[in-house]
Protein backbone atom coordinates (compact mmCIF):
# COMPACT_ATOMS: atom_id res chain seq x y z
CA UNK A 1 0.00 0.00 0.00
CA UNK A 2 2.62 1.98 -0.92
CA UNK A 3 2.06 6.08 -1.43
CA UNK A 4 -1.03 6.51 0.96
CA UNK A 5 -1.46 9.51 2.45
CA UNK A 6 -0.45 10.90 5.74
CA UNK A 7 -4.29 11.39 6.53
CA UNK A 8 -5.71 7.89 5.28
CA UNK A 9 -2.57 6.15 6.71
CA UNK A 10 -3.41 7.33 10.01
CA UNK A 11 -6.65 6.24 9.94
CA UNK A 12 -6.09 2.68 8.88
CA UNK A 13 -3.28 1.89 10.93
CA UNK A 14 -5.23 -0.47 13.40
CA UNK A 15 -6.71 -2.12 10.30
CA UNK A 16 -3.59 -2.63 8.41
CA UNK A 17 -2.49 -4.52 11.36
CA UNK A 18 -5.66 -6.11 11.87
CA UNK A 19 -5.93 -7.25 8.38
CA UNK A 20 -2.14 -8.73 8.55
CA UNK A 21 -2.93 -10.57 12.04
CA UNK A 22 -5.79 -12.29 10.02
CA UNK A 23 -4.13 -13.31 7.42
CA UNK A 24 -1.36 -14.51 9.67
CA UNK A 25 -4.41 -16.69 11.49
CA UNK A 26 -5.78 -17.96 8.65
CA UNK A 27 -9.05 -16.14 8.95
CA UNK A 28 -9.71 -14.52 5.78
CA UNK A 29 -13.26 -13.25 6.93
CA UNK A 30 -11.96 -11.15 9.43
CA UNK A 31 -9.00 -10.05 6.86
CA UNK A 32 -11.79 -9.07 4.45
CA UNK A 33 -14.36 -7.69 7.10
CA UNK A 34 -10.93 -5.13 8.39
CA UNK A 35 -10.27 -4.72 4.54
CA UNK A 36 -14.26 -3.90 3.56
CA UNK A 37 -13.48 -1.03 6.77
CA UNK A 38 -10.38 0.33 5.44
CA UNK A 39 -12.16 0.71 1.67
CA UNK A 40 -14.69 3.13 2.93
CA UNK A 41 -12.25 5.64 4.87
CA UNK A 42 -12.37 8.70 2.63
CA UNK A 43 -9.48 8.73 0.30
CA UNK A 44 -8.85 5.25 0.06
CA UNK A 45 -6.26 4.75 -2.70
CA UNK A 46 -6.25 2.42 -5.51
CA UNK A 47 -4.18 -0.26 -3.95
CA UNK A 48 -6.97 -0.69 -1.08
CA UNK A 49 -9.64 -1.16 -3.55
CA UNK A 50 -6.99 -3.54 -5.27
CA UNK A 51 -6.31 -5.66 -2.25
CA UNK A 52 -9.74 -6.26 -1.24
CA UNK A 53 -10.30 -8.16 -4.79
CA UNK A 54 -7.29 -9.93 -4.47
CA UNK A 55 -8.93 -10.90 -1.22
CA UNK A 56 -12.39 -11.83 -2.78
CA UNK A 57 -11.01 -13.10 -5.27
CA UNK A 58 -9.06 -15.30 -2.76
CA UNK A 59 -12.33 -16.15 -0.72
CA UNK A 60 -14.13 -17.25 -4.32
CA UNK A 61 -16.41 -14.10 -4.20
CA UNK A 62 -15.80 -13.06 -7.95
CA UNK A 63 -19.08 -11.20 -8.14
CA UNK A 64 -18.34 -9.03 -5.20
CA UNK A 65 -14.79 -8.40 -6.51
CA UNK A 66 -15.80 -6.49 -9.60
CA UNK A 67 -16.97 -3.15 -7.57
CA UNK A 68 -13.67 -2.63 -6.13
CA UNK A 69 -11.49 -3.70 -9.05
CA UNK A 70 -13.43 -0.67 -10.94
CA UNK A 71 -12.80 1.59 -8.00
CA UNK A 72 -9.26 1.18 -8.43
CA UNK A 73 -9.13 1.62 -12.00
CA UNK A 74 -11.18 4.27 -11.98
CA UNK A 75 -8.35 6.12 -9.28
CA UNK A 76 -5.31 4.62 -11.26
CA UNK A 77 -6.21 3.43 -14.63
CA UNK A 78 -2.54 2.51 -15.73
CA UNK A 79 -2.42 -0.56 -12.45
CA UNK A 80 -1.91 -3.57 -14.51
CA UNK A 81 -2.79 -5.75 -11.41
CA UNK A 82 -6.42 -4.30 -11.63
CA UNK A 83 -6.92 -4.92 -15.05
CA UNK A 84 -5.15 -8.13 -15.20
CA UNK A 85 -7.86 -9.78 -12.15
CA UNK A 86 -10.74 -7.58 -13.76
CA UNK A 87 -9.86 -10.57 -16.51
CA UNK A 88 -9.92 -13.16 -14.07
CA UNK A 89 -13.06 -12.13 -12.23
CA UNK A 90 -15.27 -11.32 -15.34
CA UNK A 91 -13.94 -15.11 -16.78
CA UNK A 92 -15.25 -16.54 -13.61
CA UNK A 93 -18.88 -14.89 -14.20
CA UNK A 94 -19.00 -16.13 -17.40
CA UNK A 95 -18.62 -12.42 -19.46
CA UNK A 96 -16.02 -13.27 -21.80
CA UNK A 97 -16.20 -10.29 -23.35
CA UNK A 98 -15.73 -8.36 -20.56
CA UNK A 99 -12.79 -10.67 -19.79
CA UNK A 100 -11.16 -10.24 -23.08
CA UNK A 101 -11.57 -6.37 -23.06
CA UNK A 102 -9.94 -6.31 -18.97
CA UNK A 103 -6.57 -8.85 -20.02
CA UNK A 104 -6.61 -6.75 -23.32
CA UNK A 105 -5.92 -3.35 -21.65
CA UNK A 106 -3.25 -5.44 -19.23
CA UNK A 107 -1.47 -7.03 -21.91
CA UNK A 108 -0.63 -3.63 -23.21
CA UNK A 109 0.23 -2.18 -19.83
CA UNK A 110 2.98 -5.52 -19.52
CA UNK A 111 3.12 -7.87 -21.94
CA UNK A 112 3.29 -10.73 -20.19
CA UNK A 113 3.31 -14.93 -21.22
CA UNK A 114 0.75 -15.47 -18.67
CA UNK A 115 -1.79 -13.00 -19.23
CA UNK A 116 -1.71 -13.52 -22.87
CA UNK A 117 -2.23 -17.05 -22.46
CA UNK A 118 -5.20 -16.53 -20.00
CA UNK A 119 -6.52 -13.94 -23.07
CA UNK A 120 -6.15 -17.00 -25.02
CA UNK A 121 -8.43 -19.20 -23.30
CA UNK A 122 -11.13 -16.52 -23.20
CA UNK A 123 -10.90 -15.95 -26.84
CA UNK A 124 -10.98 -19.84 -27.45
CA UNK A 125 -14.27 -20.08 -25.25
CA UNK A 126 -15.66 -17.44 -27.54
CA UNK A 127 -15.34 -19.53 -30.67
CA UNK A 128 -12.62 -16.46 -31.75
CA UNK A 129 -10.03 -19.49 -32.44
CA UNK A 130 -7.79 -17.31 -35.01
CA UNK A 131 -7.67 -14.79 -32.20
CA UNK A 132 -6.73 -17.36 -29.61
CA UNK A 133 -4.04 -18.50 -31.84
CA UNK A 134 -2.36 -15.33 -31.97
CA UNK A 135 -2.54 -14.98 -27.96
CA UNK A 136 -1.17 -18.27 -27.19
CA UNK A 137 1.55 -17.58 -29.99
CA UNK A 138 2.46 -14.27 -28.60
CA UNK A 139 2.67 -15.87 -25.01
CA UNK A 140 5.39 -17.71 -26.40
CA UNK A 141 6.86 -15.20 -27.98
CA UNK A 142 6.78 -13.41 -24.73
CA UNK A 143 8.66 -16.49 -23.06
CA UNK A 144 10.05 -18.70 -25.25
CA UNK A 145 10.36 -21.46 -21.92
CA UNK A 146 6.62 -21.52 -21.73
CA UNK A 147 5.01 -24.43 -21.67
CA UNK A 148 1.70 -23.77 -20.74
CA UNK A 149 1.37 -21.53 -23.19
CA UNK A 150 2.36 -24.49 -26.15
CA UNK A 151 -0.23 -26.67 -24.32
CA UNK A 152 -2.85 -24.10 -24.83
CA UNK A 153 -1.96 -23.94 -28.33
CA UNK A 154 -2.03 -27.88 -28.95
CA UNK A 155 -5.54 -28.11 -27.69
CA UNK A 156 -6.68 -25.40 -29.40
CA UNK A 157 -5.08 -27.08 -32.56
CA UNK A 158 -6.35 -30.33 -31.54
CA UNK A 159 -10.35 -28.51 -31.31
CA UNK A 160 -9.83 -27.25 -34.97
CA UNK A 161 -8.81 -31.14 -36.02
CA UNK A 162 -4.77 -29.92 -36.97
CA UNK A 163 -3.26 -33.19 -34.93
CA UNK A 164 -0.21 -33.39 -36.45
CA UNK A 165 0.25 -29.66 -35.45
CA UNK A 166 -1.02 -29.79 -31.75
CA UNK A 167 1.57 -32.89 -31.54
CA UNK A 168 4.47 -31.05 -32.37
CA UNK A 169 3.52 -28.10 -29.79
CA UNK A 170 3.38 -31.01 -27.60
CA UNK A 171 7.13 -32.30 -27.95
CA UNK A 172 8.14 -29.16 -27.99
CA UNK A 173 6.77 -28.18 -24.65
CA UNK A 174 7.98 -31.90 -23.63
CA UNK A 175 11.74 -30.35 -24.97
CA UNK A 176 11.22 -27.73 -22.31
CA UNK A 177 10.05 -29.48 -19.52
CA UNK A 178 10.16 -33.48 -19.93
CA UNK A 179 8.08 -33.89 -16.58
CA UNK A 180 5.11 -31.60 -17.48
CA UNK A 181 1.69 -32.90 -16.46
CA UNK A 182 -0.34 -31.34 -18.65
CA UNK A 183 1.54 -31.83 -21.49
CA UNK A 184 2.41 -35.59 -20.54
CA UNK A 185 -1.80 -36.16 -20.57
CA UNK A 186 -2.06 -33.94 -23.68
CA UNK A 187 0.12 -36.03 -25.76
CA UNK A 188 -1.08 -39.54 -24.58
CA UNK A 189 -4.51 -38.60 -25.58
CA UNK A 190 -3.50 -37.66 -28.72
CA UNK A 191 -5.10 -39.89 -31.02
CA UNK A 192 -3.50 -41.73 -34.17
CA UNK A 193 -1.46 -44.52 -33.16
CA UNK A 194 -0.07 -46.20 -29.99
CA UNK A 195 1.51 -44.00 -27.48
CA UNK A 196 5.64 -43.96 -27.19
CA UNK A 197 6.41 -46.51 -23.98
CA UNK A 198 8.84 -43.86 -23.10
CA UNK A 199 6.00 -41.55 -22.76
CA UNK A 200 3.62 -43.91 -20.73
CA UNK A 201 6.77 -44.54 -18.36
CA UNK A 202 7.65 -40.95 -17.94
CA UNK A 203 4.04 -40.32 -16.74
CA UNK A 204 3.78 -43.55 -14.91
CA UNK A 205 6.77 -42.34 -13.25
CA UNK A 206 5.37 -39.41 -12.35
CA UNK A 207 2.43 -40.53 -10.71
CA UNK A 208 4.10 -42.46 -8.30
CA UNK A 209 6.44 -39.27 -7.04
CA UNK A 210 4.22 -37.09 -7.18
CA UNK A 211 1.35 -35.25 -4.55
CA UNK A 212 -2.26 -35.76 -5.61
CA UNK A 213 -4.20 -33.42 -7.05
CA UNK A 214 -5.51 -31.86 -10.46
CA UNK A 215 -2.57 -33.14 -12.44
CA UNK A 216 -2.58 -36.35 -10.87
CA UNK A 217 -6.36 -36.74 -11.77
CA UNK A 218 -5.41 -35.39 -15.72
CA UNK A 219 -2.48 -37.89 -16.07
CA UNK A 220 -4.68 -41.16 -14.85
CA UNK A 221 -7.26 -40.29 -17.17
CA UNK A 222 -4.45 -39.86 -20.33
CA UNK A 223 -2.90 -43.38 -19.07
CA UNK A 224 -6.45 -45.08 -18.86
CA UNK A 225 -6.97 -44.52 -22.63
CA UNK A 226 -3.27 -45.18 -23.66
CA UNK A 227 -2.93 -48.76 -21.65
CA UNK A 228 -6.67 -49.38 -23.09
CA UNK A 229 -4.68 -48.86 -26.81
CA UNK A 230 -2.58 -51.84 -25.80
CA UNK A 231 -5.19 -54.04 -24.48
CA UNK A 232 -4.59 -54.08 -21.05
CA UNK A 233 -7.70 -53.62 -20.03
CA UNK A 234 -6.82 -54.10 -16.16
CA UNK A 235 -4.60 -51.27 -15.67
CA UNK A 236 -7.24 -48.60 -17.94
CA UNK A 237 -10.02 -49.18 -15.48
CA UNK A 238 -7.32 -49.25 -12.37
CA UNK A 239 -6.20 -45.62 -13.80
CA UNK A 240 -9.70 -44.44 -14.38
CA UNK A 241 -11.01 -45.78 -11.25
CA UNK A 242 -8.11 -43.83 -8.80
CA UNK A 243 -8.98 -41.14 -11.12
CA UNK A 244 -12.94 -40.60 -10.26
CA UNK A 245 -12.24 -41.71 -6.63
CA UNK A 246 -10.34 -38.28 -6.67
CA UNK A 247 -13.01 -36.06 -8.03
CA UNK A 248 -15.50 -37.68 -5.76
CA UNK A 249 -13.89 -36.22 -3.12
CA UNK A 250 -13.07 -32.57 -4.58
CA UNK A 251 -16.93 -32.65 -6.62
CA UNK A 252 -19.68 -31.82 -3.81
CA UNK A 253 -21.91 -33.56 -5.95
CA UNK A 254 -25.24 -33.79 -4.01
CA UNK A 255 -27.95 -36.05 -5.56
CA UNK A 256 -30.39 -35.81 -2.95
CA UNK A 257 -30.35 -31.98 -3.99
CA UNK A 258 -31.12 -32.57 -7.35
CA UNK A 259 -33.44 -34.86 -6.30
CA UNK A 260 -35.57 -32.24 -4.14
CA UNK A 261 -34.95 -29.32 -7.16
CA UNK A 262 -36.32 -31.87 -9.80
CA UNK A 263 -39.39 -32.37 -7.26
CA UNK A 264 -39.70 -28.63 -7.24
CA UNK A 265 -39.35 -28.33 -10.82
CA UNK A 266 -42.33 -30.54 -11.41
CA UNK A 267 -44.25 -29.08 -8.99
CA UNK A 268 -44.15 -25.67 -10.63
CA UNK A 269 -45.20 -27.26 -13.80
CA UNK A 270 -47.94 -29.17 -12.62
CA UNK A 271 -49.17 -26.25 -11.33
CA UNK A 272 -49.71 -24.08 -14.90
CA UNK A 273 -48.99 -20.74 -15.53
CA UNK A 274 -46.46 -21.94 -17.95
CA UNK A 275 -48.38 -21.35 -21.26
CA UNK A 276 -48.41 -17.64 -20.87
CA UNK A 277 -48.13 -14.95 -23.32
CA UNK A 278 -45.88 -15.88 -26.41
CA UNK A 279 -42.74 -13.09 -26.77
CA UNK A 280 -41.31 -12.32 -29.84
CA UNK A 281 -37.37 -12.54 -30.08
CA UNK A 282 -36.02 -9.51 -32.52
CA UNK A 283 -33.61 -10.40 -34.84
CA UNK A 284 -30.92 -12.61 -35.32
CA UNK A 285 -30.23 -16.32 -35.59
CA UNK A 286 -32.65 -19.04 -33.81
CA UNK A 287 -31.59 -21.77 -31.98
CA UNK A 288 -31.39 -25.83 -32.46
CA UNK A 289 -30.77 -27.45 -28.85
CA UNK A 290 -29.25 -30.83 -28.93
CA UNK A 291 -29.84 -32.28 -25.05
CA UNK A 292 -28.69 -35.93 -23.58
CA UNK A 293 -25.79 -37.17 -21.14
CA UNK A 294 -22.76 -36.39 -21.59
CA UNK A 295 -20.48 -39.16 -24.40
CA UNK A 296 -24.43 -39.55 -25.66
CA UNK A 297 -23.75 -38.55 -29.19
CA UNK A 298 -24.10 -34.43 -28.73
CA UNK A 299 -21.24 -33.55 -30.13
CA UNK A 300 -21.89 -35.78 -33.15
CA UNK A 301 -25.01 -34.53 -34.09
CA UNK A 302 -23.66 -30.69 -33.63
CA UNK A 303 -21.07 -31.48 -36.22
CA UNK A 304 -23.85 -33.00 -38.63
CA UNK A 305 -25.95 -30.36 -38.44
CA UNK A 306 -22.87 -27.84 -38.49
CA UNK A 307 -21.81 -28.85 -41.67
CA UNK A 308 -25.27 -27.82 -43.22
CA UNK A 309 -24.36 -24.10 -45.24
CA UNK A 310 -27.76 -23.08 -43.36
CA UNK A 311 -26.45 -23.92 -39.41
CA UNK A 312 -23.41 -22.55 -37.11
CA UNK A 313 -22.13 -24.60 -34.39
CA UNK A 314 -21.81 -23.00 -31.24
CA UNK A 315 -20.92 -25.28 -28.65
CA UNK A 316 -21.84 -25.63 -24.86
CA UNK A 317 -23.39 -22.38 -24.13
CA UNK A 318 -24.04 -22.03 -20.59
CA UNK A 319 -26.53 -19.03 -21.21
CA UNK A 320 -29.67 -21.04 -20.39
CA UNK A 321 -28.78 -22.19 -17.05
CA UNK A 322 -26.94 -18.64 -16.29
CA UNK A 323 -30.76 -17.11 -17.15
CA UNK A 324 -32.31 -19.30 -15.38
CA UNK A 325 -30.61 -18.50 -11.92
CA UNK A 326 -30.85 -14.68 -13.00
CA UNK A 327 -34.42 -14.78 -14.23
CA UNK A 328 -35.10 -11.87 -11.31
CA UNK A 329 -32.79 -9.71 -13.05
CA UNK A 330 -35.01 -9.42 -16.32
CA UNK A 331 -38.67 -8.96 -13.72
CA UNK A 332 -39.54 -12.39 -12.84
CA UNK A 333 -40.62 -13.16 -9.32
CA UNK A 334 -37.84 -15.57 -8.36
CA UNK A 335 -35.39 -17.62 -10.63
CA UNK A 336 -36.05 -21.06 -12.22
CA UNK A 337 -37.99 -22.92 -12.00
CA UNK A 338 -40.79 -20.90 -9.66
CA UNK A 339 -40.02 -17.46 -12.06
CA UNK A 340 -41.47 -18.87 -14.78
CA UNK A 341 -45.00 -19.32 -14.13
CA UNK A 342 -46.59 -16.32 -15.50
CA UNK A 343 -43.91 -14.10 -17.54
CA UNK A 344 -45.33 -11.37 -19.13
CA UNK A 345 -44.53 -11.46 -22.57
CA UNK A 346 -41.63 -8.60 -22.55
CA UNK A 347 -39.71 -10.40 -19.95
CA UNK A 348 -39.79 -13.42 -22.18
CA UNK A 349 -38.79 -11.12 -25.12
CA UNK A 350 -35.71 -9.55 -23.21
CA UNK A 351 -34.45 -13.15 -21.90
CA UNK A 352 -35.02 -15.28 -25.26
CA UNK A 353 -33.21 -11.86 -26.83
CA UNK A 354 -30.25 -11.96 -24.35
CA UNK A 355 -29.76 -15.90 -24.97
CA UNK A 356 -30.03 -15.40 -28.97
CA UNK A 357 -27.19 -12.02 -28.58
CA UNK A 358 -24.97 -14.27 -26.53
CA UNK A 359 -25.05 -17.83 -27.84
CA UNK A 360 -25.33 -16.44 -31.01
CA UNK A 361 -22.85 -13.89 -30.82
CA UNK A 362 -21.21 -13.57 -34.46
CA UNK A 363 -23.28 -16.45 -35.93
CA UNK A 364 -23.94 -15.05 -39.47
CA UNK A 365 -26.27 -18.55 -40.72
CA UNK A 366 -30.14 -18.35 -39.64
CA UNK A 367 -29.52 -21.37 -37.26
CA UNK A 368 -27.27 -22.32 -34.51
CA UNK A 369 -26.69 -25.42 -32.35
CA UNK A 370 -26.61 -24.80 -28.73
CA UNK A 371 -25.16 -28.79 -27.57
CA UNK A 372 -25.26 -28.18 -23.32
CA UNK A 373 -26.12 -31.81 -22.41
CA UNK A 374 -27.81 -30.38 -19.28
CA UNK A 375 -29.93 -27.83 -20.75
CA UNK A 376 -32.79 -31.42 -20.42
CA UNK A 377 -32.98 -29.94 -17.52
CA UNK A 378 -34.28 -26.81 -18.30
CA UNK A 379 -36.36 -27.71 -20.93
CA UNK A 380 -39.32 -25.66 -19.18
CA UNK A 381 -37.40 -22.44 -19.34
CA UNK A 382 -36.52 -23.39 -23.82
CA UNK A 383 -40.33 -23.99 -24.21
CA UNK A 384 -40.93 -20.92 -22.60
CA UNK A 385 -39.06 -18.28 -24.23
CA UNK A 386 -38.47 -20.67 -27.90
CA UNK A 387 -41.65 -22.41 -27.81
CA UNK A 388 -41.11 -23.31 -31.64
CA UNK A 389 -37.31 -24.25 -31.53
CA UNK A 390 -36.26 -27.86 -32.30
CA UNK A 391 -35.01 -30.18 -29.45
CA UNK A 392 -32.51 -32.81 -30.31
CA UNK A 393 -32.08 -35.41 -27.62
CA UNK A 394 -29.49 -38.03 -27.95
CA UNK A 395 -29.98 -41.63 -26.13
CA UNK A 396 -27.21 -44.78 -26.05
CA UNK A 397 -27.02 -47.85 -24.08
CA UNK A 398 -26.62 -46.70 -20.19
CA UNK A 399 -23.47 -49.24 -19.77
CA UNK A 400 -21.56 -47.52 -22.72
CA UNK A 401 -22.55 -44.35 -21.39
CA UNK A 402 -21.19 -45.19 -18.27
CA UNK A 403 -17.86 -46.40 -19.37
CA UNK A 404 -17.39 -43.49 -21.41
CA UNK A 405 -18.25 -41.40 -18.91
CA UNK A 406 -15.85 -43.13 -16.37
CA UNK A 407 -12.99 -42.73 -18.96
CA UNK A 408 -12.96 -39.21 -19.85
CA UNK A 409 -11.73 -36.30 -18.40
CA UNK A 410 -14.00 -32.99 -19.18
CA UNK A 411 -15.35 -30.80 -16.77
CA UNK A 412 -18.99 -30.13 -15.83
CA UNK A 413 -20.73 -28.03 -13.18
CA UNK A 414 -22.46 -31.79 -12.49
CA UNK A 415 -19.58 -34.19 -13.52
CA UNK A 416 -19.80 -35.36 -10.53
CA UNK A 417 -22.46 -38.02 -11.59
CA UNK A 418 -20.02 -40.14 -13.24
CA UNK A 419 -17.67 -40.67 -10.54
CA UNK A 420 -19.16 -43.87 -8.82
CA UNK A 421 -21.86 -46.26 -10.16
CA UNK A 422 -24.15 -45.11 -7.45
CA UNK A 423 -23.79 -41.78 -8.45
CA UNK A 424 -24.38 -42.64 -12.01
CA UNK A 425 -27.08 -44.57 -11.40
CA UNK A 426 -29.02 -42.19 -9.72
CA UNK A 427 -28.69 -39.48 -12.33
CA UNK A 428 -29.17 -41.27 -15.13
CA UNK A 429 -33.02 -42.25 -13.44
CA UNK A 430 -33.08 -38.89 -12.61
CA UNK A 431 -32.19 -38.12 -16.12
CA UNK A 432 -34.72 -40.67 -17.64
CA UNK A 433 -37.60 -39.96 -15.38
CA UNK A 434 -37.30 -35.87 -15.92
CA UNK A 435 -37.54 -36.49 -19.58
CA UNK A 436 -40.33 -38.40 -19.48
CA UNK A 437 -41.61 -35.88 -17.74
CA UNK A 438 -41.27 -33.20 -19.94
CA UNK A 439 -42.49 -35.21 -22.74
CA UNK A 440 -45.79 -36.11 -21.00
CA UNK A 441 -46.98 -32.55 -19.23
CA UNK A 442 -45.39 -30.21 -22.38
CA UNK A 443 -46.47 -32.57 -25.43
CA UNK A 444 -46.21 -29.13 -27.44
CA UNK A 445 -42.41 -29.08 -27.03
CA UNK A 446 -40.98 -29.37 -30.06
CA UNK A 447 -38.79 -32.59 -29.27
CA UNK A 448 -37.66 -35.36 -31.03
CA UNK A 449 -35.09 -38.55 -29.69
CA UNK A 450 -32.22 -40.21 -31.54
CA UNK A 451 -30.82 -43.31 -30.85
CA UNK A 452 -27.37 -42.75 -30.77
CA UNK A 453 -26.60 -46.68 -31.83
CA UNK A 454 -29.45 -46.20 -34.90
CA UNK A 455 -27.56 -43.02 -35.71
CA UNK A 456 -23.95 -44.23 -36.10
CA UNK A 457 -25.67 -47.95 -37.84
CA UNK A 458 -28.46 -46.17 -39.80
CA UNK A 459 -26.90 -42.52 -40.69
CA UNK A 460 -28.84 -41.98 -44.16
CA UNK A 461 -31.93 -42.99 -42.25
CA UNK A 462 -31.40 -41.14 -39.16
CA UNK A 463 -29.82 -37.92 -40.32
CA UNK A 464 -32.56 -37.37 -42.93
CA UNK A 465 -34.78 -37.56 -40.02
CA UNK A 466 -32.40 -35.31 -37.84
CA UNK A 467 -32.77 -32.65 -41.00
CA UNK A 468 -36.24 -32.94 -41.15
CA UNK A 469 -36.84 -32.22 -37.31
CA UNK A 470 -34.89 -29.09 -37.83
CA UNK A 471 -36.56 -27.98 -40.49
CA UNK A 472 -33.31 -28.25 -43.20
CA UNK A 473 -33.67 -29.30 -46.35
CA UNK A 474 -31.60 -31.93 -47.11
CA UNK A 475 -27.47 -31.19 -48.11
CA UNK A 476 -24.63 -34.00 -48.88
CA UNK A 477 -22.69 -31.71 -46.98
CA UNK A 478 -23.59 -33.41 -43.66
CA UNK A 479 -22.84 -36.71 -44.83
CA UNK A 480 -19.15 -35.47 -44.96
CA UNK A 481 -19.53 -33.84 -41.59
CA UNK A 482 -15.91 -35.19 -40.71
CA UNK A 483 -14.40 -32.90 -42.78
CA UNK A 484 -16.00 -29.64 -41.83
CA UNK A 485 -13.54 -27.14 -40.76
CA UNK A 486 -14.66 -25.78 -36.76
CA UNK A 487 -13.65 -25.30 -33.18
CA UNK A 488 -14.93 -28.41 -31.39
CA UNK A 489 -14.13 -27.68 -27.74
CA UNK A 490 -15.56 -31.47 -26.28
CA UNK A 491 -13.77 -34.31 -25.19
CA UNK A 492 -15.24 -35.86 -28.84
CA UNK A 493 -13.24 -33.66 -30.95
CA UNK A 494 -11.27 -36.71 -32.51
CA UNK A 495 -13.84 -38.72 -33.15
CA UNK A 496 -16.22 -36.29 -34.92
CA UNK A 497 -12.74 -35.71 -37.67
CA UNK A 498 -13.37 -39.41 -38.31
CA UNK A 499 -16.46 -40.66 -40.37
CA UNK A 500 -19.32 -42.48 -38.89
CA UNK A 501 -17.97 -45.60 -37.02
CA UNK A 502 -19.52 -48.48 -35.05
CA UNK A 503 -16.88 -49.55 -33.33
CA UNK A 504 -17.78 -47.47 -30.05
CA UNK A 505 -21.41 -49.48 -29.74
CA UNK A 506 -19.68 -52.48 -27.70
CA UNK A 507 -17.27 -50.77 -26.53
CA UNK A 508 -18.13 -50.99 -22.92
CA UNK A 509 -17.78 -54.72 -22.88
CA UNK A 510 -14.09 -54.41 -22.85
CA UNK A 511 -15.04 -53.17 -19.16
CA UNK A 512 -18.33 -55.28 -18.24
CA UNK A 513 -16.09 -57.66 -15.71
CA UNK A 514 -16.00 -54.54 -13.86
CA UNK A 515 -19.44 -53.35 -13.87
CA UNK A 516 -21.67 -53.66 -11.30
CA UNK A 517 -25.03 -54.92 -11.61
CA UNK A 518 -26.22 -51.65 -10.72
CA UNK A 519 -24.99 -50.13 -14.35
CA UNK A 520 -25.71 -54.05 -15.85
CA UNK A 521 -29.57 -53.57 -14.93
CA UNK A 522 -30.23 -49.83 -16.04
CA UNK A 523 -30.84 -51.39 -19.36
Amino acid sequence: MDGLSAQFADASRNLRRDVAASLRAGDLGAALAAMHKMARIPGAPAAVHSDLAKLLLQAKRPDQAIAPLKRAIELYPEDFESWNNLGGAWRRLGRLDDSADAYQRALALRPMASVAANLGLVLRDLNEADQAASAFAQAIELDPQTVAARVHLANLETARGHFDEARQLLVEALAVNPDDPGALAALLKMRGGTPEPAVVQRAEALLERAQPGSHDTRLRFALARAWEQQGCYDKAFAHAQRANQQLARQSGFDLQLLHNECSQLKASVKAGGWNGPIGKTGPGPQPVFVIGLPRSGTTLVEQILASHPQVTGVGESPLIPQLASRLPTFGASAPYPAGIENLKAQVRERLAQAYIDGAGRGVEEPIFVDKLPFNFIYLGLIHVLFPGAPVVHLSRDPRALFVSNYFTEFSAPLQGFRTTPENFVGFFELYRNLMAFWQEHLPELRLATFRYESLVSKPDEEVQRLLSHCGLPWDERVMSFHQTERLVNTPSRWQVRQPMYQSSIDHWRRYEPWLPKSVIDLT
